[in-house]
Order: structure tokens, then C-alpha cells, then sequence
């Protein structure tokens, strides 16, 4: 037989008080956010990318803006106005270096960037989100998805797996000041050296 442990059978009352207003919390919203959903790392990493930067549409992504956020530490070192390249670009470096992986992270866009604007082939100009090392390096870095959307490429859903992937579109060379850009990463990992 069951006990009640808060004593005098409150604890039975104010359990079901306390769902009825759950149940009447989500009718109102539409939806029921105390439910436990269960999704695949893939999914969640698609999730995050659609609450960061929009839902991937036919066209290509509509962006959004990001969530406000916080107060960042000052970065390792600081990143100077380099000519023509773009400020999208710049404030995405500097997110970047306040990272504490920041080489590993600089160092992964750069030769995906290389390859995907001086190499031939689909499989250079794209980039699956959930692989391990791609995730450790973009995914979980502040500023690297903006930075790497900042040089063209776009986050586009998988027809055949539904995984996100970073994509350049095919033509697609980057800006005319992506050599600078390039050097300029070069010398943040130069730098940290």
C-alpha cells in the first residue's frame, strides 16, 4: 500500500493542483514543454542551428538574427582592422579567439575554406555538422558558424540523411577579400604558437 510521505495526504492534493496547472500551462502555449522528447544528436545539432540562424529553406537559409549575448571576455589577442575584409567577418574571428580552443578552431575553417574555394568537387565544399570533429571545432566554438557564413557558405539540410551540413554553393568562390581573410588566420595561429 502506498505511504504518503508528506504527511495528512496534502502531498496527494497539491500533486494533482500542480499537473492540472501543467495541463492548462500547455493548452495555453500550444504545446506541452514538460514533456520529455527524445531526439538524436544530429537532430539536436539541427535544432540548434535552425534557433541560431533559421530554418534552412528552398532558397537557401533565412536568417534571422542570433539570440542577444552575453558579455564576452576580451580575446587572447586583439584582432586588428585588416583592410577590405568584412566586419561580419572580423567580430566572428574575435568570438573565436576568446575560445579557449581557438587555434584548433581557426585551423579546421581555414583548410575547409581553402579546400572548398581551391579544390574541385562537391566534397570539399561541404561540411556535415555532427561529425565529431567538425562539431568540436564550428558547432561548439562561438563565432566559427557565423565566420564560415560570413565567406558564403549556408546551412542546408541533408534530402538523403536530414543532417545539417555547412555548404558552399557550387560557383561560389567566396568574397574578393577571402585571401586576406585567410592570411590573417594564418597569423592568429601563427601567433598563438
Amino acid at each position: 500500500q502506498g505511504r504518503d510521505i508528506t504527511g495528512g495526504g496534502i502531498g496527494a492534493d497539491a500533486l494533482v493542483s500542480a499537473k492540472k496547472s501543467e495541463a492548462q500551462h500547455a493548452d495555453k502555449l500550444g504545446f506541452n514543454p514538460y514533456q520529455v522528447n527524445k531526439v538524436s544528436a544530429g537532430q539536436a545539432r539541427s535544432a540548434t542551428v535552425v534557433a541560431t540562424h533559421g530554418e534552412i529553406g528552398v532558397g537557401g537559409a533565412a536568417m534571422v538574427p542570433p539570440p542577444p549575448s552575453v558579455a564576452r571576455p576580451e580575446p587572447i589577442a586583439p584582432i586588428p582592422s585588416v583592410g577590405e575584409i568584412s566586419d561580419e567577418f572580423r567580430q566572428a574571428l574575435e568570438e573565436v579567439a576568446c575560445h579557449a580552443s581557438h587555434v584548433r578552431s581557426i585551423t579546421t575553417m581555414k583548410t575547409i575554406i581553402t579546400n572548398a574555394t581551391t579544390r574541385e568537387g562537391e566534397k570539399f565544399r561541404k561540411v556535415r555538422l555532427s561529425n565529431a570533429k567538425i562539431a568540436a571545432a564550428i558547432v561548439d566554438v562561438g563565432g566559427a558558424l557565423d565566420l564560415m557564413m560570413s565567406v558564403g557558405f549556408v546551412p542546408s539540410e541533408g534530402e538523403e540523411d536530414g543532417e545539417t551540413y555547412l555548404v558552399l554553393p557550387p560557383g561560389e568562390g567566396g568574397p574578393a577579400w577571402l585571401p586576406e581573410a585567410l592570411a590573417f588566420m594564418e597569423s592568429c595561429i601563427d601567433g598563438s604558437k
